[in-house]
Order: structure tokens, then C-alpha cells, then sequence
């Protein structure tokens, strides 16, 4: 199934925030750029994905256009999402990516096939 998801896909990794609470205990958490991904392709997902959660092996095949060069190739974001929007049952699932960068200022989006693999890599 393919999917386009418009706006910026910002990383996880680079993109958390740390925080002390009041009771001095210290947080991280995704940046407000990274939550609000996580909201808008969360439901840019659900609005075209209509089928169960693959639940078996799958190749994730990402196009991702960024706003300007400054980004690095990441998608572990991508994953986390498309579980927490029940494509997959689980981004484990996911045992190959292909991922390419490209760059398009005015229209950011992140283009995408998911495949069921018909065998999978870790089976032992």
C-alpha cells in the first residue's frame, strides 16, 4: 500500500527536550515539532489506511522530502507512527527499509510502500 504523507519528518533522536519536574525528577521527551508529526501523520495515516495492522514481515520503502538540506535520512520516527496509527502491529515488524532524501522547499512529504515479505529474515 502507498501512502503520502505531507509535512516535515523530523528525527526522534535529535529532536528531545529534557526537563527537570517540580519534584526534581528529569524528562525527555520529543521536541513540539516532534510531537506534532507524530499528531498530523498519525492522522493523515488513519484517513488512508483502511485494512487490519500487518501483523507479518514487511519492507518499508520511504521517499522523504525535506524543507532544506539541513536534515539528516532518518526514519525511526516514521516507524513509531505507523504503529501507534495501526498499520503495523508492531514497528519490529519492519526487517528491511529503503529509504532515500530528497529536497522540496515549498511541499515536504514523506511518499511510502509498505510490503509483506514473503519470508522472513529472522526466521531461524
Amino acid at each position: 500500500m502507498r501512502m503520502i504523507l505531507y509535512g516535515v519528518l523530523y528525527q526522534k533522536g535529535n529532536s528531545r527536550v529534557i526537563f527537570r519536574t517540580k519534584s526534581g525528577k528529569t524528562l525527555c521527551v520529543k521536541s513540539a515539532n516532534a510531537q506534532k508529526t507524530v499528531v498530523d501523520f498519525g492522522r493523515q495515516m488513519k484517513a488512508q489506511w483502511k485494512k487490519a495492522a500487518i501483523d507479518k514481515p514487511c519492507l518499508l520503502i520511504a521517499h522523504i522530502y525535506y524543507p532544506n538540506r539541513r536534515h539528516d535520512l532518518e526514519a525511526s520516527l516514521l516507524c513509531d507512527i505507523l504503529q501507534k496509527a495501526g498499520v503495523l502491529k508492531n514497528d519490529r515488524l519492519i526487517e528491511r527499509m529503503a529509504l532515500t532524501k530528497g529536497l522540496d522547499v515549498k511541499n515536504p512529504r514523506v511518499e511510502m510502500t509498505i510490503e509483506v515479505l514473503e519470508k522472513s529474515l529472522c526466521a531461524g
